[in-house]
């Protein structure tokens, strides 16, 4: 482990752009990675024991993605998290996994039920750290909630949504430790909230827990920028 928390990396049988990418992330999620930090080509080609080569476009594709900006000639640096951004990144939540809580309402079986309530245990019994840590379960969670309408398409939207750069960054860069854990212990209530009733019902229970989570992050970025 290096200064500043990756590992060097030795993949000869990956894309060692794509390996730098998510040692980069890993050490963002982290916050081995700081928003005060300079990012110098140079110093984390060395760390990592590859070229600036693959490093450069592993930067750049972090650019492309608003998770960096650039800071000075050969630096980068992390970007502020922006209300605006948080926000268009939970309507698109709530419009994928309302459409799931409305399928679990109207065809969900107590097998689905079940698979929800165990990796919601599951969850609740793993020792989180980090805001990563926190990150990833509150991630399962709501994925098995799309996952048990057995429509990939949507799945597929969920995980792009979920699994982008910039959506870990804000996520991480932006919620407290007791913002989180309290995001953590509601899935159980809306979990039981969605039970019996219809999908109408169901859906505005989800969109009533993305948003209340949006409300917290935003109260969260307002905090930072005090």
């Amino acid at each position: 482990m290096t200064a500043s928390g990756m590992r060097r990396i030795d993949v000869p049988h990956r894309r060692l752009a794509d390996a730098a990418y998510e040692q980069l992330i890993d050490a963002i999620a982290s916050g081995y990675i700081g928003p005060s930090e300079r990012l110098v080509q140079e110093r984390l080609a060395t760390e990592l024991g590859i070229s600036r080569t693959p490093l450069r476009e592993a930067l750049l594709r972090l650019e492309q993605e608003r998770v960096l900006e650039r800071a000075g000639r050969a630096g980068f640096r992390l970007r502020h998290a922006t209300a605006t951004e948080v926000e268009q990144i939970y309507r698109a939540r709530g419009a994928i996994e309302s459409d799931a809580a409305r399928y679990l309402a109207e065809r969900g079986t107590a097998d689905d039920i079940a698979e929800i309530e165990r990796v919601i245990t599951e969850e609740e019994s793993v020792p989180l750290d980090s805001a990563a840590d926190y990150y990833d379960s509150i991630r399962r969670i709501h994925r098995e909630f799309v996952a048990r309408t057995d429509n990939p398409y949507l799945l597929d939207m969920f995980d792009l949504l979920w699994n982008q750069a910039v959506s870990v960054h804000l996520f991480t860069s932006t919620m407290s430790e007791e913002a989180l854990l309290k995001s953590d212990r509601e899935h159980r209530e809306l979990l039981a909230g969605i039970q019996g009733c219809t999908g109408d019902e169901a859906a505005a229970t989800m969109r009533e827990h993305i948003a209340n989570g949006l409300q917290i992050q935003l109260a969260e970025i307002a905090d930072s920028t005090r």
